[in-house]
């Protein structure tokens, strides 16, 4: 696409042609009505979009989401989009979501600084007709809002544009997400979602790692991206356009001899840089799997899908069993709150291989319906393993007696088994299919996993620490021992 400076904007048109224009297109807007920016050390300067800037205010799909590095100015940007849909799209409902009320009323201080400069250039602008820290309405029935994140701000708006401000931050963003979905149908509103990555147990991270993005158009930059980042700039767009992979990654190589690299990467370590200059999911410090874990135990799914008769298993992936083979399972337990999941492998050859996976969403089954399930699995397969023992009762574990065995979850036994399935990873001593539920949990999987989704993660462990052991060892089903065994 073209990149426009303000120049060229100008020899565009005649000024009734560019203010038309500028009124359908916000980087048409900013070109033509220059709106000032804070910039440290220089005060007030015309905002004049960077090309990655530019790329993403070309794209007006209804929803978009960029990973970005620090201070690469997208806030500022998406700030300027949200003043454009304010002073030209009449009755507007803009709606900004921020993690806390601070953040809420920094992003609406930008908001407002680009409309107040505007209107010295454009005294055609609609009149404000209310302002505040967090909120702006105007003449034309336009209004933004500026809200901290809560368990009920999706319930509080009607948005034709919803801008998530650092989503991977905010707390209770899927709980927003989805009570927006239903008003965002009925106005055929917009998203924009802009963070930097914190790990991958939140919306943003499963957003660019779903399938097909959850209808997103997603964009990805780094810090040289930014050329006040990078001083090889102008070579380094030169070798993207020209799509020659080698060279970029030379001239990246050639960047981080530059003053800006060398004065500030020492101020922070491997992961945090990773993290907020290169937008990798996988750096945050909680992260327990890495993408090359992930990727050496993950397969491309090679188990069929199969119905439950009785319509109680949410998820049922399974491969026929094979005489003569031995099997092991792992079960986590759950029901009202929490889903019972079950995952069986052969652990006849190396690597061990996942044969069948069973999801039992929450609060679906009691709890004799759940035994049933059990049961039926381990009796099928022939096999033997552990289940999650902690508070589900008696009643289950002596169900399951002579073929599982509880298990009782410490914070120690915990870590001890998660570790052992890091080492599995490593050393590729598992096969598992590439199932979306399961694979996500994974994915996401952090060690404060207090608040998030992890019950694939158990009933795995639970059938990992059947065979595998930490001095890369496959012991395989003959050595196979179970708690409270001598």
């Amino acid at each position: 696409m073209k990149i426009w400076n303000r120049e060229a904007w100008i020899e565009s048109g005649t000024e009734a042609q560019r203010k038309y224009t500028a009124t359908l297109n916000p980087l048409a807007w900013v070109l033509e009505y220059q709106p000032t920016i804070l910039l440290p050390g220089k005060g007030q300067i015309p905002l004049e979009p960077w090309p990655f800037q530019q790329t993403f205010m070309a794209c007006r799909d209804r929803f978009r989401i960029i990973n970005k590095p620090r201070q690469c100015g997208i806030s500022t940007i998406v700030a300027a989009e949200v003043a454009w849909e304010f002073d030209n799209v009449p009755g507007a409902q803009i709606v900004i979501i921020s993690k806390d009320k601070d953040a809420a009323i920094n992003f609406h201080t930008y908001v407002y600084n680009i409309l107040r400069s505007v209107r010295k250039n454009n005294p055609n602008a609609p009149k404000l007709v209310k302002t505040n820290e967090r909120v702006t309405t105007n003449e034309i029935g336009a209004k933004i809002s500026s809200l901290a994140s809560s368990k009920e701000s999706g319930r509080s708006f009607s948005a034709t544009h919803l801008v998530f401000d650092e989503l991977a931050f905010i707390e209770y963003a899927e709980d927003i997400w989805q009570a927006a979905n239903a008003t965002l149908s009925q106005t055929k509103g917009r998203v924009t979602a802009i963070s930097t990555p914190k790990g991958r147990a939140n919306l943003f991270a499963q957003i660019f790692e779903s399938e097909n993005n959850m209808g997103f158009t997603t964009f990805q930059y780094a810090w040289w991206d930014v050329p006040t980042y990078n001083p090889c700039y102008d070579e380094y767009m030169k070798a993207r356009e020209s799509d020659d992979k080698g060279l970029v990654k030379k001239i990246i190589a050639k960047a981080k001899l530059g003053e800006w690299y060398r004065t500030n990467r020492p101020k922070y370590t491997d992961l945090a840089w990773r993290q907020e200059f290169e937008g990798e999911f996988d750096a945050n410090v909680g992260t327990v799997f890495s993408v090359r874990q992930i990727e050496k135990a993950f397969v491309r799914n090679y188990l069929k899908q199969k119905d439950d008769p009785r319509g109680a298993i949410t998820e049922w992936w399974s491969i026929p069993k094979e005489e003569n083979h031995q099997y092991v399972h792992g079960i986590d337990l759950g029901r009202k709150n929490d889903p019972t999941v079950i995952c069986v492998y052969d652990v006849t050859n190396k690597p061990a291989k996942m044969v069948e996976f069973k999801y039992v969403e929450a609060g679906f089954c009691e709890w004799n319906e759940i035994l049933a399930i059990c049961r039926e699995t381990v009796e099928f397969w022939d096999t033997v393993g552990e289940h999650d023992g902690t508070g589900v009762g008696d009643s289950i574990s002596e169900g399951l007696d002579g073929f599982s065995y509880p298990f009782m979850f410490t914070k120690t036994s915990k870590q001890n088994m998660i570790e052992l399935m890091q080492h599995a990873f490593d050393f590729k001593m598992v096969q598992i299919p590439k199932i979306p539920l399961l694979f996500r949990e994974h994915q996401r999987y952090i060690w404060d996993d207090k608040d998030i989704v992890q019950d694939t993660v158990m009933a795995n462990g639970l059938a990992i620490k059947q065979f595998h052991e930490n001095d890369d060892v496959f012991s395989g089903f003959a050595e196979l021992h179970f708690v409270g065994e001598v």
